[in-house]
Formats: C-alpha cells, structure tokens, sequence
C-alpha cells in the first residue's frame, strides 16, 4: 500500500539522518557504508512514492471540467506504468542480497554498535547528555543556518530544496533529543518540521511541473492540454509557498532555536 510505502522511506530517511546526527562517535566506514546503503534504499522507495504523489496532483480535484477526463486519464496511465516499474524494481531490491546485508549490518549495529577509535576510551563519559545533545543539534542548525544564509533573499529552487533538507535533518536531530531535552528540543522539531512541510511542498510543486512539462509531448493534444494547464497550476503553487515560507523560517530561527542553541 502507498502508506506503507511512504512509512518506509520515512524510517530509511530517518534512521540515515540519526546517524548522521551521532556520526562522530561512529566508525566512520561503518558510518559511510551504512549511510550509503540506506540511500539507496530510500531512493527505490521514493521511485514509488514520487509516482503516488505525482498521481495525486493529476487526479481530479473536483475543479478540472468534464472535458479534462480523457486526459487525465492519459496521464494517471502513464503514471500507472511508471509507479508498476518503481514497483517491480522495489520488489526486486527487498528480495536482494543487498538488502539482506542492510539489514545484518544495522542489526549488528544495533546490538554492538561500531564506535570511532576516538571514542572508545570513553573521552565523553564525563561530559552530561544534554551538553553532547545540544552540541549534536546545534551541528545540524548550524549546516540549516548556514544554507540559508547562503541562499539569500532570492534563492533557487535547489537552494530551497537543500533548506528543507536541513529542516528535515533538525527535525529529526531535535526529536532524538527531545527525552532529554525536553521543551525546548520538542518545540524546536515543531517548528523544523513546519518548515520541512512548506518546502515540501514546495518541492512537490516543482517535481510535479517538470513531470507534466516533459511528458506534455509525449501525448494526445487532450493530454498534452490538461498537462499544460496542471504544469500551469503548480508554478502558482510554488510562487504562492515561496512567499509563506521565509516567516516560517523566521518563527524557526528567532522563536524556537536561539534559545538554547545560540
């Protein structure tokens, strides 16, 4: 099911970004192996998941008129064979050694985790979790400030999509830190998760038009039509989320980070 679906390249993306969090008290050829594979992972699930969204934003909203039927119909087919073959390489992929592998080295990390030669004479047994915790998160607000600012007042839509990356991998650092932490480290991952859910979007909107943009040849001129008009409806998408999401970030930095990472 797609839910599932998504629920799994959710886990994969998360576990990869928890890893990353803590990656300095890992062995890092553990660490670089691990994280690589999961990516893999992730990415022949999200060939699956692309398509559910994509059908999403094709799929009749209850405004396109009787005459867009035939075409949208076209082009939920063509998402059809694409979402069959992101599935049949899913399926080929779980019954793989590679897989297999993944899933003895994490549970091999798990019982007895690979530690970085630095660590295992215990050089931060004497520090308190919350100093290594707010350390570790501060790491990943700072890579998320850093993006930002380097994007500037006008940034590109991979700009944007490296924000909400950096949104994301917060998120995720704030709420591994959260029953430690407390307050402060949940609303932290509520407000980066805010952000993470407009460029999200945002990024939805841009897949979804480049989509509908380059299969728009390929079809009848009713397909073609209704392709036009939806790659049309997803650059007003986007140009309507690049304007809510600087005050998103604004609530994010000044509200919810400065606080206790600053």
């Amino acid at each position: 099911p797609a839910h599932s679906i998504h629920q799994a390249r959710v886990a994969t993306r998360r576990l990869r970004s928890d890893l990353k969090t803590v990656g300095s008290v890992l062995d890092p050829v553990w660490l670089d192996h691990t994280r690589g594979e999961l990516e893999w992972l992730g990415g022949v699930l999200g060939s699956v998941r692309d398509a559910d969204v994509l059908a999403g934003h094709v799929g009749d909203d209850g405004e396109g008129v009787p005459s867009d039927a035939g075409g949208r119909a076209e082009l939920l087919a063509r998402l059809d064979d694409q979402r069959r073959r992101a599935i049949a390489d899913l399926g080929e992929a779980l019954t793989g050694d590679r897989y297999l592998d993944l899933l003895d080295r994490l549970h091999a990390g798990a019982s007895a985790p690979s530690l970085a030669a630095a660590v295992t004479g215990d050089r931060r047994a004497d520090q308190r979790a919350q100093g290594v915790l707010a350390e570790l998160v501060g790491r990943q607000w700072g890579v998320l400030r850093r993006r930002e600012s380097k994007a500037g007042r006008h940034p590109s839509d991979r700009e944007l999509h490296r924000i909400r990356i950096g949104a994301k991998q917060l998120r995720y650092a704030a709420e591994m830190a959260a029953p430690v932490m407390g307050k402060k480290a949940r609303r932290t991952a509520k407000a980066a998760e805010a952000l993470q859910t407009v460029l999200g979007e945002h990024h939805d909107a841009v897949a979804a038009e480049q989509w509908l943009s380059a299969i728009a040849p390929t079809t009848t001129p009713a397909a073609s039509y209704v392709a036009g008009r939806l790659a049309a409806e997803q650059h007003e998408r986007q140009r309507r989320l690049r304007r809510q999401w600087r005050s998103v970030w604004d609530d994010l930095d000044t509200k919810n980070v400065r606080r206790w990472l600053h």
